[in-house]
């Protein structure tokens, strides 16, 4: 990955952002060009391709992910570029990002993670990013999509050998999409490829009709339009071979390598000792081989310039000289900035901060507390995504009896759970009008409901001559740029009665409001049943009752959160509010809501050096398989799966009401497993709960971002 003449020509990347998120730029004619943030997790299979994922909110705090990814077709020049490049944004960032190699079709979990809607691999390369909308609305094309968590849709060729009874499948003719569902496909694809279709012809601005058709379906006119696309001999072939759960946890001999190129050739020195953290020197580079299951190279802070900007190439040397596929994944990490996925790869990792376990108590119980970590822990200075300085107009309909009624303006940023909104933002780009059509959908609004917003953005957009940027939101998963335009002033109710709110006058019940961010563009404020066990340590909280208001504060709230929160309070009521601190309590308030209760009063996975994650496990294939779920959501718990919960210090095994027998009587089972896999040497006695849908304790909801009484993925 030499600085050639080939790479001279490329520009330097016109913007390099401070901000949390995903950026994209693509590989075009050798050079970086930003990705519309309407196109991300679209990929052309021509192309190269660079990803940033910012992971905290706070710029003094950031943590970041590079990934460069290559298509099956990319060539070698673009593939070697994009490389070159990485390393490039790297130093712009400080050096201290995690560099990764993502090839089609074998991208690593977090990648896959970014983009909750699932990829889409698309033919051809840059060139056909230029050709004209109507002609590729009216090509024929046949998606494939396949994945259990997170969907992968790859254009297949038009014949019947493509299809297969496993999968589920999207036929474009034209005005018209048909999904076809193979017979053993799983519900996820089946539900996801209905989306997609919207989505596809959202995409294009088509008003078309979507078809839905089983295998073993005899509707003549679907029957007709396949054939036409596919050939009149209908074959389709069994169950493809390969499997939904894309990731297996094995059980491994690691191996440990110093690299140096100090005689002119790299050389690969395999050590002797067992892997732990005292293998590793500040003044080299190692590879860490974990064969079939990815390579990490590891950059000391003290290795000289050119082993630290030549990691990279380390790693797919290493893989070309013990022959391993060339799809396999690798990962530059810094010294001083590695990831759990990496430490968690030695027995034991020494961290510079002490970690305490979580307890949990009863309210009144008083907790050894050492006040100064508010202090020490700076937020920063934060620049989130947007177009603009957040300061547009916005225009704000809520969705009632399918007719969309305006909201007034006194009542912007009040959205209620039981709805659906559509918020249209204008700002000024180049002296020219730009739209933003944000159709937010409540956690609790209906499917029909949310299917009619959809129809109404659509026309909306067409109204304003096809031009707005369409981006679908829904509550727990709002963008930054979304979060920002209200500058922490989104609050989020219980219920759909918005035409009577906010007459909170003569309560005959309270209402608690939880408050939550990093910073004040981030933040919202989130109603949750109004009991004390919905408090948490780590955040502030708002309670409305009769005849007090209350501002609750945390013992680990940050200081961002209690201010926001005393802004907040007289957006719910006009009372005077009345400021109380954890442990502070006066009987009154505990009465509000019902007694006292336990609540999360651990210190959240922010305030420790690992972080939570989240498997979809299943023993399907006759053996223990796993699926890591990043960026996880409380929408991740499916009612038909088993999932691991790993807080590290606790495992959790959650049991959905509608998981197959076999898998509920292994859970445990299955549990221990997966300790005994993990590279890391976990504790065996680590404390194991087996937890069931419905019946979630507090320490295991604490670990989700946000969590709501019956709002799981139903089949």
């Amino acid at each position: 990955l030499k600085a050639n003449n080939r790479f001279a020509v490329m520009v330097d990347f016109s913007y390099v952002p401070c901000k949390p998120g995903l950026t994209i730029w693509r590989l075009e004619q050798m050079k970086v060009v930003l990705v519309n943030e309407n196109e991300y997790g679209k990929f052309f299979e021509g192309d190269s391709y660079i990803v940033l994922f910012g992971s905290k909110p706070d710029e003094a705090d950031m943590k970041w992910w590079i990934h460069f990814w290559l298509g099956s077709k990319t060539s070698q020049d673009e593939a070697g570029a994009a490389a070159f490049k990485s390393v490039e944004l790297d130093e712009k960032l400080g050096g201290n990002a995690v560099q990764n190699r993502e090839v089609q079709g074998h991208e690593c979990r977090r990648f896959l993670g970014y983009f909750r809607e699932g990829i889409t691999y698309k033919c051809g390369g840059t060139d056909s990013i230029w050709k004209n909308i109507d002609s590729t609305a009216m090509k024929i094309r046949l998606l494939r999509l396949k994945g259990r968590h997170r969907i992968r849709m790859t254009e297949m060729p038009l014949t019947w050998d493509s299809l297969n009874s496993g999968d589920v499948f999207i036929l474009q003719n034209g005005l018209t999409t048909i999904v076809w569902n193979g017979k053993t496909s799983n519900r996820r694809e089946k539900i996801h490829a209905i989306n997609a279709a919207k989505s596809l012809q959202r995409d294009m601005h088509l008003d078309g009709r979507i078809l839905i058709a089983d295998e073993d379906d005899e509707n003549k006119e679907i029957n007709g339009i396949l054939k036409m696309a596919l050939g009149h001999e209908k074959h389709v072939n069994d169950s493809c071979p390969e499997s939904d759960e894309q990731f297996e946890r094995t059980q491994q001999i690691l191996k440990i390598y110093r690299i140096s190129d100090s005689s002119g050739t790299m050389l690969a020195t395999e050590l002797t000792c067992s892997l732990s953290q005292s293998c590793l020197s500040s003044g080299d580079c190692y590879v860490i081989d974990k064969g079939a299951g990815g390579i990490y190279v590891w950059k000391g802070k003290e290795a000289n310039k050119n082993e630290k900007c030549m990691a990279m190439k380390y790693g797919i040397s290493f893989i070309q000289m013990k022959k391993y596929p060339t799809e396999t994944h690798i990962m530059v990490v810094k010294e001083g900035s590695e990831p759990t996925q990496f430490k968690m790869l030695f027995p034991e990792w020494l961290t510079q901060m002490q970690v305490e376990t979580e307890h949990f108590r009863d309210a009144h119980v008083q907790p050894k507390f050492d006040g100064s970590i508010l202090h020490n822990k700076s937020l920063g200075r934060t620049r989130s995504f947007m177009p603009d300085n957040c300061k547009g107009k916005i225009d704000i309909w809520v969705l009632e009896n399918s007719k969309l009624i305006p909201v007034e303006e006194n009542r912007h940023g009040h959205f209620f759970a039981g709805s659906c909104y559509l918020v249209n933002y204008t700002y000024k780009r180049s002296n020219k009008d730009n739209f933003l059509l944000y159709y937010w959908n409540g956690l609790d609004s209906t499917k029909n409901e949310q299917m009619t917003i959809a129809s109404l953005a659509n026309k909306f957009d067409n109204s304003l001559g096809g031009v707005a940027t369409q981006i679908r939101l829904t509550q727990g998963k709002e963008s930054e740029h979304f979060l920002s335009i209200f500058q922490g002033n989104l609050i989020i109710h219980l219920g759909k009665n918005h035409n009577n709110f906010p007459n909170f006058s003569n309560l005959d019940k309270s209402y608690l409001y939880r408050v939550r961010g990093k910073n004040k563009a981030l933040t919202k404020t989130v109603e949750v049943n109004a009991t004390a066990a919905r408090l948490n340590s780590n955040d502030s909280f708002v309670l409305n009752s009769d005849p007090a208001l209350y501002v609750w504060h945390g013992l680990f709230c940050s200081c961002n959160e209690k201010e926001m929160a005393k802004d907040i309070a007289p957006k719910i009521s006009a009372r005077e509010p009345i400021t109380i601190l954890e442990e502070q309590e006066p009987a009154e308030f505990w009465s509000y809501l019902g007694g006292k209760a336990k609540y999360f009063s651990g210190r959240s996975a922010e305030l420790t050096d690992y972080e939570p994650r989240l498997f979809h496990l299943s023993n399907s294939s006759g053996r223990f398989t796993s699926e890591e779920i990043c960026n996880f959501t409380q929408s991740d718990l499916y009612e038909d799966d088993v999932m691991l919960l790993d807080g590290f210090y606790e495992i959790f095994i959650w049991i959905g009401a509608k998981a197959n027998d076999a898998e509920k009587s292994n859970a445990k089972e299955i549990a221990i497993q997966y300790l005994e896999a993990d590279p890391s040497g976990r504790d065996a006695s680590t404390t194991i709960y087996e937890v069931k849908q419905g019946y979630e304790p507090i320490n295991f909801t604490g670990l989700f971002p946000d969590w709501g009484k019956d709002r799981f993925c139903e089949t």
